[in-house]
């Protein structure tokens, strides 16, 4: 067991973005998987045979979390990771706080994707982020958010430590200051959230679908804006790789 920790600390950002990276394919697959769900589940002649519906609005709010939430927000993960790596001396491990980052949104995944639904659980299809009103679904989006923030929190990738290049993939030191603009808009998308939550303390008692289409409002918007200037840099590594 020791071996096993002393081992996951000695991993660098390379080996760290990668992860990142399987973990976004995996969200997206498994995104994929429930949308073939919801499809069959409108199809003459399986229809009929859908009992709860609850379950299908279950795999459309895990699905619409996993492909808009986790799949753009893990694939800049990796990509800060590997800029990290650029920027670090050869052979440095990552940061232990990007490491416990990554395992805290793998745990907070594994949590909110396992609130299945029950009589007691009630799914609401609010805009931006889509929830099951159970303290498990929310505390593991919030581990997932906060593992992501931790991911993000390295001077690695402002203030290179090393002037040689290790990982050489065309345009990604040029879409350093892009991934950081992005990082920006993901963190005052957290803030505005959080002022969000203590702004409608009054109607928090509610949990009902407008509460949390407001409560969503302004930090579903920021990151959009994230995901946006993420998408931009994508395109640029993708142009950067085939010119």
């Amino acid at each position: 067991m020791k071996k096993c920790l002393k081992s996951l600390f000695l991993i660098n950002n390379k080996t760290l973005g990668i992860l990142w990276l399987l973990f976004a394919s995996s969200a997206l697959l498994l995104s994929g998987v429930l949308a073939l769900v919801i499809t069959l589940a409108k199809v003459p002649g399986i229809k009929e045979l859908v009992q709860d519906l609850d379950w299908i609005r279950w795999c459309l709010t895990i699905h619409v979390n996993l492909a808009t939430l986790v799949w753009f927000t893990a694939i800049p993960a990796g990509l800060v990771n590997f800029l990290a790596f650029h920027n670090a001396p050869k052979n440095s491990a990552a940061r232990p706080l990007q490491i416990f980052g990554f395992l805290t949104s793998c745990v907070g995944v594994l949590l909110f994707i396992s609130a299945w639904p029950s009589p007691d659980r009630e799914v609401l299809m609010a805009n931006y982020v889509p929830v099951v009103l159970h303290w498990q679904f929310f505390i593991g989006l919030g581990l997932y958010s906060l593992g992501l923030a931790m991911n993000y929190m390295s001077l690695r990738v402002l203030r290179p430590e090393h002037r040689e290049t290790y990982l050489e993939i065309p345009g990604l030191s040029e879409s350093g200051f892009g991934l950081w603009v992005g990082v920006i808009f993901y963190f005052a998308a957290l803030v505005t959230t959080a002022v969000g939550y203590f702004e409608l303390e009054g109607a928090r008692a509610a949990f009902t679908l407008e509460y949390f289409e407001a409560l969503m409002w302004g930090g579903g918007h920021l990151m959009q804006h994230s995901t946006s200037v993420f998408g931009l840099v994508a395109w640029v590594l993708v142009l950067s790789a085939i010119m």
